[in-house]
């Protein structure tokens, strides 16, 4: 080959090479540009889900408890609510669309007042209108609407003795069969020292009462459309029908209440007392918070167990 030839092909190399170190450049380029959008694409879905993470943690203005995913968010100042609170604040015929801030702040302190009430605790507000509002806030029945519900409980608040104190409240249709078969609803209470219930009609009024050394035993089964409650006493045997999902909060909370105060033979449902010793009264206070946390979805059911098994140290 002669020099010129090889002087040509040489050059011809270096620009052959030349040009692929270009493209490799290039290339390096794209490929650095293509990191760097991804380090951003995964760096904005970190801050999204952190984002979101932060909104699920955020506690209900209502009730204290971590919103979830599925929370609503109030028209005055943005607030999260759960939406368990949501359906609470409907049931009181509470409209949160248009709620002021003084309105909220009241609903707030009914909420926190009633909402994980400690087993054994009274009430805070032992009137009528308090006994409904515990009902439909912690799930315990609603009745036909509150206005009749009201009236039923109203004779629970007249029979109340002065030194009572109602520990838990709840509605449901009495000597229930059938949906179509039932003595209508009542109201019924279980305080330090009764079981009680109450039942206002066109045709007058009904009271009954059983001291707690009478109750034998209380059982619950479910139907096709409502659970069924039963209350063993030494004087009659009550058969109460309430919807599926508020039956299950109210069988929760009877033998919350009952589980309380069988620790101690003294109070036990065949002796006198019907007091409750701090230390029974804790576990069992804590379990039911703790299902209150299952039921609004902030706690799995093996995290419930395990907590329910440490508790009664199982």
């Amino acid at each position: 080959m002669s020099r010129e030839a090889s002087e040509t092909a040489s050059k011809a190399v270096s620009k052959a090479a030349s040009a692929a170190t270009g493209a490799a450049g290039k290339i390096s380029g794209v490929s650095d540009k293509i990191s760097e959008a991804a380090g951003k694409m995964a760096e904005s879905a970190q801050v999204s889900k952190d984002k979101k993470n932060e909104k699920r943690s955020t506690p209900c203005v209502l009730c204290g408890v971590p919103v979830g995913s599925k929370a609503l968010k109030l028209n005055l100042d943005d607030l999260l609510i759960c939406p368990e609170c949501w359906k609470r604040a409907s049931v009181l015929g509470v409209d949160l669309a248009d709620i002021t801030s003084q309105e909220l702040s009241g609903l707030s302190a009914r909420f926190k007042a009633n909402l994980f009430l400690p087993v054994g605790e009274a009430l805070p507000d032992q009137s009528a209108d308090g006994m409904y509002d515990y009902c439909a806030l912690n799930g315990c029945g609603t009745g036909f609407s509150r206005k009749s519900a009201h009236k039923h409980f109203k004779i629970l608040q007249d029979n109340l003795r002065p030194d009572e104190k109602v520990l838990m409240a709840f509605i449901g249709k009495n000597d229930y069969v059938s949906v179509s078969e039932h003595g209508g609803n009542f109201a019924y209470a279980i305080t330090d020292k009764r079981f009680i219930a109450g039942q206002h009609t066109m045709l007058g009024q009904a009271f009954q009462n059983v001291t707690l050394r009478h109750i034998n035993d209380a059982t619950f089964s479910m139907g096709l459309v409502n659970g069924i409650i039963v209350i063993d006493t030494d004087k009659v045997k009550y058969t109460i029908g309430i919807d599926k999902e508020s039956a299950l909060n109210v069988n929760n909370r009877i033998h919350a209440i009952f589980d309380a105060t069988e620790s101690e033979p003294e109070t036990r449902p065949d002796h006198q007392s019907a007091s409750v010793t701090p230390s029974s009264m804790s576990a069992a206070d804590e379990i039911l918070k703790y299902k209150q946390l299952l039921d609004l979805g902030a706690l799995t059911q093996e995290e419930f167990d395990a907590k329910k098994k440490q508790l009664l140290a199982l």
